[in-house]
């Protein structure tokens, strides 16, 4: 009988681990360096402190992960100019920052959008400043906006953006009767909701910091950062998603372009728990009516009104069936209940506010 002898090569997992490697290492390594440039070249001006530091891009598919440095528990092998890993198959992969390791990481999910350079560094810069969100001082979580899911919410935000909005291309006199308007549709619109000023004013200082800083380091000027946001407009005005989950990014953002429009430097006084337009308001000494329906009737033809009440209503009549049909379903049918001991969440799509039930 033919003897067959078998030869075992055990590999270490590095190398295995090497073999599976497909993301473009050079390319990010480019990035890496990029982002440090970037970082250096704000060299802790905006915030008292430098942006860059750790920093993991993950393959959403293979969980493999690609590192600018060396972690502190020995997990990473070095590849060529970065490090090698594997990201636990229980973490939900997002752009974002986190725990790992024993560090603090800015964390990008990959593939991402080639063609859109600018809006990858974008994401870089802004999950780098919620990695030192805290240490700033404005870990401002723990907020709830489903106010804004509702017909009113929406209006009133919709207005106040294209106030802000004509305000950012405005001078002078009309800038501030804008950036006037503006703040009024938000103090309407909050006389609606109770609590509204404060969850609002949390989420746009988390999310809207965040974006801010990302464009004032990855825009060269001033003007560049307002061509951005009004080509950016085109993603939040007349969006039939829900809001909830996204009008801090660009509230906080406008707010902060026209708090660096006054010449005065906000940021070295500003706190959680801070309200960016009544800061705007402050430093610009605007008056504001408390008559506001009186006010409103007058400024709202400055806006196109009937066009977002037309579409406010189309929209909502669209969400009621869609809440309806979730109440039958979850209130209703059979339905099966889960405890949960710890949960990992990721927003792939629009959350749903059910009024007192939940999110959907």
């Amino acid at each position: 009988m033919r003897k067959i002898s078998l030869i075992f090569i055990i590999l270490p997992y590095s190398l295995i681990l090497y073999a599976q490697v497909d993301m473009p290492l050079d390319t990010l390594y480019y990035q890496f360096e990029r982002v440090k440039k970037i970082c250096d070249k704000d060299n802790g001006k905006l915030w008292g402190k430098s942006l860059y530091g750790p920093i993991l891009v993950i393959d959403k598919t293979s969980k493999l992960i690609v590192f600018n440095q060396l972690d502190m528990e020995g997990q990473l092998s070095l590849k060529g100019a970065v490090y090698v890993g594997k990201y636990p198959e229980e973490k939900i992969v997002a752009s974002t920052a986190t725990k790992f390791a024993g560090k603090s990481w800015v964390v990008i999910s990959y593939p991402f959008n080639k063609k859109d350079t600018f809006q990858l560094y974008l994401t870089y810069i802004h999950e780098s400043f919620h990695r030192i969100q805290g240490e700033l001082g404005f870990n401002c979580e723990g907020y709830c906006n489903n106010h804004m899911d509702k017909m009113d919410g929406r209006i009133y935000l919709q207005l106040e953006w294209h106030a802000l909005l004509e305000a950012i291309i405005a001078i002078g006199e009309d800038r501030n009767r804008a950036i006037r308007d503006a703040l009024l549709f938000r103090q309407y619109r909050r006389q609606l909701f109770s609590g509204a000023d404060t969850m609002e004013s949390r989420f746009e200082l988390h999310e809207g910091l965040a974006d801010y800083t990302a464009y004032k380091l990855c825009c060269p000027s001033q003007s560049e950062i307002k061509d951005k946001i009004i080509e950016r407009k085109l993603k939040y005005l007349d969006n039939e998603g829900s809001c909830v989950r996204s009008f801090g990014y660009y509230s906080g953002l406008l707010y902060a372009y026209l708090l660096d429009e006054t010449g005065n430097l906000w940021q070295t006084k500003l706190k959680c728990g801070d309200d960016l337009g009544l800061l705007l308001q402050h430093l610009l000494k605007i008056d504001i009516s408390n008559d506001t329906v009186n006010w409103f009737n007058q400024s709202k033809v400055r806006y196109p009104y009937m066009k977002i009440y037309k579409q406010e209503v189309g929209i909502n009549n669209k969400k009621e069936k869609v809440l309806y049909d979730y109440r039958i379903r979850f209130t209703k049918n059979p339905v099966i209940i889960i405890d949960l001991l710890s949960a990992e969440l990721g927003l792939y799509m629009s959350p749903h506010p059910l009024d007192t039930l939940g999110t959907v």
